[in-house]
């Protein structure tokens, strides 16, 4: 498990370089329980983004983002919250630099938001970083609800796949069948 240790202001600067009172900052202690989940998430960087309730209209919500360096990183992290039409920012930074710590720290961002009609788009947070060698990006949505819009999975209209005596069942077929123009072919 992590213990989780939360200092207001410390790490964080906005866009214009200001610590702002209200970033939340936490730094790691191991505990068994969280860290065997952490394991699983290899890379030296590691966001999540999530709610902490349900959202509700006219309501506040509260919107957690999780930025683990988990190598001593010498870059700051760049965050950015990208909120859709109808949700306004009521507390919190939406877009803000980490600054390197010179060591493994895990940082809880938490925003507070208060959604005035219903959106119909995604909250994103973008996680960035750019350094010699390394780089990370990601993007995670917030769907406030809705139902996930991925698309459904292609038919297996390929041929039969199997490894030894196991069967793994008809395969998904990637491109078009191609083929190559022969000599003489017009």
């Amino acid at each position: 498990m992590i213990v989780v240790l939360t200092s207001i202001g410390c790490g964080a600067t906005d866009a214009q370089g200001e610590r702002p009172d209200h970033t939340l900052v936490t730094a790691a202690v191991p505990d068994r329980s969280i860290a065997a989940t952490l394991a699983n998430k290899g890379g030296p960087l590691f966001s999540s983004f999530d709610a902490l309730g349900e959202p509700v209209l006219g309501a506040l919500l509260t919107l957690r983002a999780l930025v683990d360096q988990r190598t001593k990183l010498k870059a700051r992290v760049h965050v950015t919250l990208v909120l859709p039409a109808g949700v306004a920012l009521v507390e919190g930074v939406q877009e803000q630099w980490l600054e390197p710590s010179g060591q493994a720290v895990a940082r809880e961002l938490i925003f507070v938001v208060r959604i005035d009609v219903p959106p119909t788009e995604d909250a994103m947070l973008l996680v960035d970083v750019r350094a010699d060698g390394f780089g990370y990006h990601a993007e995670h949505p917030y769907r406030f609800g809705r139902q996930n819009s991925l698309p459904l999975a292609p038919p297996r209209t390929g041929r039969e796949l199997r490894v030894g005596a196991k069967r793994l069942g008809r395969s998904i077929p990637l491109l078009p069948k191609y083929r190559s123009p022969e000599v003489g072919d017009h």
